[in-house]
C-alpha cells in the first residue's frame, strides 16, 4: 500500500515545482536588458527547478519513503534559495538599485509561495501529512492573499481600455481583500475562533467567491490565448494563475473533508 507521506509529498512538488520554474521566467521576462546577472540568475532558477521536475517523474507513490524524503530536502534546499533570490530582488527594487517591469507586490507574493513550499516539504518529512487541523484559518488567510494578488496583477496588466474586465478585476480584488480581513479577524481570535460553525462558514465564502475568481481567469486565459483581448498578461501567467486558483478550491476541499470526518 503506497505511503501517505510519499503520495503527498510528490503531489506537493509536482504542483509547486512547476510554479516556480514559472516565477523565475516571469521574473527573468520583467529584469531590463542591462541586468544580465539577473537574467542569468533567473535562468538557473528555471533550470535547476526543470531538472527537479525530471528527477520527480523517477519516482511513484511505491517509491521507498527514505528515497522521497531525500528528494524532499534536495527540493526544500531549492526552494529556499529560490526565496532568497526573490528577496533580493525585493530588496534591490524597494531601495530603488535596480528598476525593473516587476512589480515589489509580484516579487513579495512569489517569494512567499516558496516559503510556503519549504514549509510543507519540512513538515512531510516532520511526518505531516497536510497542514495541521489547528493551522487550517492561517491556511485559508495565505491563500485569500494570494488571490487578492492576482486580481490586483490582472487588473494592473490589462489594458487600461478593457474597461469592463479591468473593473470586474477590481472587484475580485476587493471581494478578496474583505475575505481576507475576515480570515485574519478568525485567525486574531484564535483558539477560540476554531469552531466548526466558523470554520465552515469560511470554507463556504472562500469557496463561492474563489470559483468565481477561477471561472474569470479561465475566460480572461481563453481571451488572451486566443488575443482577443488587450493587455501585457502573458498566456502562461494567465495559466498559471488559474492553477493556483484550484488548488485552493482542494485545499478547501480537503479541510472541509476533515472537518466533517471529525464531526462523526
Amino acid at each position: 500500500m503506497a505511503n501517505p507521506i510519499v503520495a503527498r509529498s510528490l503531489n506537493e512538488i509536482q504542483f509547486w515545482a512547476r510554479i516556480m520554474k514559472e516565477h523565475s521566467l516571469f521574473l527573468k521576462l520583467g529584469f531590463t536588458y542591462d541586468q544580465k546577472n539577473l537574467v542569468a540568475e533567473a535562468q538557473y532558477y528555471y533550470d535547476l527547478f526543470e531538472k527537479i521536475e525530471e528527477k520527480l517523474s523517477r519516482f511513484s507513490v511505491n517509491s521507498d519513503l527514505r528515497a522521497v524524503q531525500a528528494f524532499n530536502n534536495e527540493v526544500y534546499q531549492a526552494a529556499v534559495h529560490i526565496w532568497a533570490f526573490k528577496r533580493k530582488i525585493l530588496d534591490l527594487t524597494l531601495r530603488c538599485e535596480i528598476l525593473t517591469n516587476n512589480y515589489p507586490l509580484l516579487v513579495d507574493h512569489t517569494s512567499r509561495e516558496a516559503a510556503y513550499f519549504a514549509r510543507r516539504l519540512k513538515e512531510l518529512n516532520e511526518g505531516v501529512l497536510a497542514p495541521k487541523p489547528d493551522d487550517i484559518i492561517k491556511e485559508n488567510v495565505f491563500f485569500l492573499k494570494i488571490m487578492a494578488d492576482h486580481a490586483k496583477f490582472i487588473g494592473h496588466l490589462l489594458d487600461p481600455s478593457e474597461r469592463k474586465l479591468v473593473a470586474q478585476a477590481r472587484d475580485f480584488s476587493h471581494d478578496f481583500d474583505q475575505l481576507l480581513f475576515q480570515a485574519q479577524d478568525l485567525d486574531h481570535m484564535r483558539p477560540q475562533s476554531e469552531t466548526k460553525p466558523l470554520l465552515d462558514q469560511m470554507l463556504d465564502q472562500n469557496r463561492v467567491s474563489t470559483k468565481s475568481l477561477r471561472d474569470f481567469k479561465k475566460q480572461a486565459r481563453e481571451l488572451i490565448e486566443e488575443c482577443r483581448i488587450k493587455s501585457n498578461i502573458h498566456p502562461l501567467l494567465a495559466d498559471h494563475t488559474f492553477r493556483e486558483a484550484e488548488r485552493f478550491l482542494e485545499i478547501i476541499d480537503m479541510y472541509e473533508a476533515h472537518l466533517n470526518a471529525q464531526a462523526r
